[in-house]
């Protein structure tokens, strides 16, 4: 879902079409440790979601503070 609203923004893509774009790529594992701090990998199962709690906004921030950290 994060991928698919990547691809919209920065490749006029509605998605990542077998994931060509993202095997291109390399794993930031700093941002991806941000990311993953995030409180809802904390709460327990069962849980689910979708693009009420994972969407641009929630992309953009951890993108933002990443890239503030990293400047």
């Amino acid at each position: 879902m994060l991928l698919d609203i990547w691809a919209n923004q920065h490749l006029n893509k509605l998605y990542d079409n077998n994931g060509d774009w993202l095997r291109s790529g390399r794993v930031n594992k700093s941002l991806l440790t941000e990311m993953l701090a995030d409180p809802y990998f904390k709460r327990p199962a069962p849980k689910s979601t979708g693009r009420e709690y994972f969407n641009s906004a929630w992309l953009q921030k951890y993108l933002t503070s990443y890239l503030n950290l990293s400047t």
